[in-house]
């Protein structure tokens, strides 16, 4: 097993010993802590059902604890370690807790107080006279401490709900944006499961305001039942047909696909990536400034979008949205002054 699985230095160690009293009172089991020895190490990924791209990636450490003249119980040491959540917040501040599996789940050696009451306890040389259940069953530890996590992600994103739903319409609406740029942010980065890279091709196409003559860029608005709902971004495409298509092809044919327009390309601006196809792709997005020729065309959106605005200001529309497409959006109309095309 890996000895820095967990640190367990005096200040962690102490930690742990805390959250595993407070578990032995909520799941109604006790055992002294004189041998507490580690057992089996696993990284548990839960996918969280509001965004299937997003995933909470819980370390767990199952330990077998009781005194001298007990028989030992089976625990987990667990820590919420990478990925967003809505919720989880009483594990946000360090991520550890406790789960200690009941008589059903695993921890079948399990007896009853003997002086009465619901609690369980570690069975001693007495119980074993008696006869006691059968040894623990380390698997079925493990697949009760799966439904929890699984149960604990779930619970924790329908309680965050049901708050919001209490909020007024301006507070939700705020929280929702927070979450989902958050959620992006995490996306645009998460690459631990990338199973191939390709490129795109993103369109920064922009025109000068008949009246006041200053520069407006197309952003383009997923529709609310999309993967990423409601985001406003730029039009963009895969280059995915042979290794030999240049991007700025790609660039002039996906453009023309996600919006019906034609627009003469000016010049390179950046590049950001994300990941798709639930983690498996890396997208590496190569941005252009592409004037719109001629400036009179009528945007026609395709069925993945619904609505489309020209935007001459970060504030003009509401971009639910990560630093990267922001960031875009700013520096695009920077560049367009500097050019002065």
């Amino acid at each position: 097993m890996d000895k820095n699985f967990f640190s367990y230095n005096d200040l962690a160690n102490k930690k742990w010993r805390e959250l595993l009293h407070d578990a032995q009172k909520n799941f109604n089991v006790y055992f002294d802590l004189e041998n507490d020895n580690p057992v089996s190490q696993r990284e548990i990924i839960i996918p969280q059902k509001e965004w299937e791209f997003t995933k909470c990636k819980f370390k767990c450490e199952m330990f077998s604890a009781g005194g001298d003249w007990e028989y030992p119980v089976k625990y987990f040491r667990c820590q919420l370690v990478d990925g967003y959540a809505f919720g989880i917040e009483k594990y946000r501040d360090s991520g550890m807790f406790i789960f200690i599996p009941g008589k059903t789940e695993g921890n079948y050696q399990l007896v009853r107080n003997k002086l009465g009451g619901d609690e369980w306890h570690a069975p001693d040389n007495n119980d074993y006279k008696k006869g006691i259940d059968p040894e623990p069953d380390e698997k079925k530890c493990w697949e009760a401490l799966n439904k929890y996590l699984i149960d604990l992600v779930n619970k924790e994103i329908e309680n965050t709900r049901k708050e919001r739903m209490e909020q007024t319409p301006e507070a939700r609406y705020m929280q929702n944006k927070k979450d989902l740029r958050k959620f992006l942010e995490v996306l645009m980065s998460y690459d631990k499961d990338v199973e191939r890279e390709v490129n795109v091709a993103g369109a920064i196409i922009y025109r000068f305001n008949a009246e006041e003559k200053i520069p407006e860029i197309l952003m383009i608005r997923r529709s609310p039942d999309d993967k990423w709902p409601s985001v406003w971004e730029f039009p963009r495409g895969k280059c995915d047909r042979g290794p030999k298509e240049k991007i700025i092809d790609c660039l002039k044919r996906e453009g023309g696909e996600e919006v019906s327009l034609k627009f003469k390309v000016i010049a390179y601006l950046n590049k950001y990536t994300y990941v798709a196809d639930k983690g498996k792709r890396r997208s590496i997005q190569y941005n252009f400034l592409c004037k719109l020729l001629p400036p009179d065309q009528e945007v026609r959106l395709s069925k993945e979008h619904s609505e489309y605005k020209w935007v001459s200001s970060k504030g003009q529309v509401d971009v639910l949205a990560s630093g990267e497409i922001e960031e875009t959006l700013n520096l695009g109309l920077q560049r367009i002054v500097e050019l002065n095309v």
